[in-house]
C-alpha cells in the first residue's frame, strides 16, 4: 500500500513540474513580446509585424500626389503670411539714445541684425504674449520689418 501511495505521489510531482515548466516557457513568451512590443503571436512566427495588420507597398504616385498637396498648402500659406504682413500695423521706434537694436531672436543675447534710429516707421508683425522686465520697463518681444529685413525689438521701445 505504501508502494503505491509512493507511485502516485510520484506522479502528482511529475504533473507539478510539467505545469510549473509550461507556465514559465508561456510566461516567458509574454515577457518577450512585451519587451520586444509586438503581438505575442508574432514571437511565435519570429516576425515583428502584426498579423493583423496588412503591409501596403507605397507607390511613386501616391508619394507625388502628396508632395504636391503639401506644396499646394505651403504656398498657399505662404500667401495667406504675405497678405497679413502687408497689412502689419506700422509703429514708429521711440528711445532715448538714438537707436533701437534689432535682433535675430527675442533676446538681449542674441545677435544685432541693424540699429534703427529713432523715429523711423516700422511694421509690426506681432508681439510675444508673455511680459516680462528689461532695463526697468515692462514689455514683450515683437517681430517686426525695417526694410525687408525680419527681426525683434523690445516693445516698449516702439509706439
Amino acid at each position: 500500500m505504501a508502494r503505491q501511495r509512493y507511485g502516485k505521489r510520484k506522479q502528482s510531482r511529475n504533473y507539478t513540474w510539467i505545469l510549473i515548466i509550461g507556465f514559465v516557457g508561456v510566461a516567458l513568451w509574454l515577457l518577450l513580446s512585451i519587451w520586444k512590443g509586438i503581438n505575442p503571436l508574432a514571437v511565435l512566427n519570429g516576425s515583428s509585424v502584426d498579423p493583423t495588420e496588412t503591409e501596403q507597398p507605397i507607390l511613386y504616385d501616391s508619394l507625388m500626389t502628396l508632395y504636391k498637396t503639401e506644396q499646394i498648402r505651403s504656398e498657399q500659406l505662404s500667401q495667406e503670411v504675405k497678405a497679413f504682413q502687408s497689412h502689419a500695423p506700422t509703429q514708429t521706434v521711440n528711445i532715448l539714445n538714438g537707436t533701437l537694436n534689432m535682433r535675430s531672436a527675442a533676446s538681449t543675447s542674441s545677435e544685432v541684425l541693424y540699429t534703427i534710429p529713432t523715429g523711423t516707421s516700422v511694421q509690426v508683425y506681432y508681439c510675444k504674449q508673455d511680459s516680462t522686465l528689461l532695463d526697468g520697463k515692462m514689455g514683450t518681444w515683437c517681430k517686426i520689418n525695417f526694410q525687408s529685413n525680419e527681426g525683434w525689438v523690445w516693445s516698449e521701445y516702439i509706439n
